[in-house]
C-alpha cells in the first residue's frame, strides 16, 4: 500500500493498495475524508475508490473470477456502520450494481442490501450461483429452464439480528 495522508484536510490519499489472495486479488485506488478524528482515531470516513483487475473467487465458487470495479462507502466505526453507496461488478458485458448498508447492534449484524442488473441470461445465472446455496432450486432452474433472458432485474436482501434473511 501506497498513501499518503493531508491532515488539514483530514483526507488519506491512496495511490496504489495492492491485494493479492486466494479468494481476492487486484488494485485499489481512492481516497477517504476522515471525520471526528479524536486522539487520532477517526469516528467516520468517506471514501470512493476505483478497483482495476480486481477479481473476487471466495472458496473457489467460480470456474473463473467475478470482476469489481467502483465502490463509494461511509464508514462510521462508533457504532460501526457501513454505508455502500455504490458497488458495481462488471461480469462478461453486464453490470450489477448495489448498494446497502450494514450495521453492528448490540443483538448482531442488521444489513440491508439492493442490486440492480440490466439482464441476465440462464446459462450464466446458473454459473454464478453456487452450487451449495439453495441446491434444490438451482437444480430445479438447470433441469426446466432453456432459454430466455432476465431483464431489468431487482433483488434485494435482508437480515436482521434473531430473524431469517429475507429475499
Amino acid at each position: 500500500s501506497y498513501f499518503s495522508y493531508d491532515p488539514a484536510r483530514q483526507l488519506l490519499r491512496f495511490d496504489e493498495m495492492s491485494l493479492d489472495s486466494p479468494w481476492v486479488s487486484g488494485n485499489i485506488t481512492g481516497t477517504s475524508q476522515l471525520g471526528d478524528v479524536t486522539g487520532g482515531i477517526p469516528g467516520e470516513m468517506v471514501g470512493q475508490f476505483s478497483l482495476r483487475d480486481l477479481r473476487a473467487n471466495p472458496a473457489e465458487v467460480y470456474s473463473e473470477p467475478v470482476a469489481l470495479d467502483q465502490v463509494d462507502f461511509q464508514l462510521s466505526l462508533n457504532p460501526f456502520r457501513l454505508k455502500l453507496g455504490r458497488l458495481e461488478i462488471n461480469d462478461q458485458g453486464r453490470s450489477l450494481r448495489l448498494d446497502g448498508e450494514l450495521l453492528a447492534e448490540p443483538e448482531g449484524w442488521n444489513l440491508s442490501l439492493d442490486g440492480r442488473m440490466d439482464r441476465l441470461g440462464p446459462e450464466r445465472l446458473l454459473t454464478l450461483w453456487p452450487e451449495g446455496v439453495k441446491p434444490k432450486t438451482r437444480t430445479w432452474l438447470d433441469e426446466n429452464l432453456h432459454a430466455g433472458q432476465m431483464r431489468n432485474l431487482d433483488l434485494a436482501l435482508r437480515m436482521a439480528p434473531g430473524q431469517a434473511p429475507q429475499t
